[in-house]
């Protein structure tokens, strides 16, 4: 399966569009090609419990 870097600010606001649910996580994840399993480690393990990690990082195209 094919990776895209995804660079911080890149992955910091596909987590924010998510959060601020105007419409489905599914829909969204489904837009930029990524997993919803994958959104939901990023989304806490990262940027939303401040936990994220500098500099880019690898999601698998869906």
């Amino acid at each position: 399966m094919r990776q895209r870097t995804w660079t911080a600010e890149e992955e910091l606001a596909i987590v924010m569009e998510g959060i601020k649910g105007s419409r489905s996580v599914a829909d969204m994840c489904r837009e930029h090609r990524i997993s919803q399993t994958l959104y939901y480690r990023r989304s806490v393990a990262g940027h939303v419990s401040g936990g994220g990690q500098e500099g880019s990082h690898k999601w698998r195209l869906g």
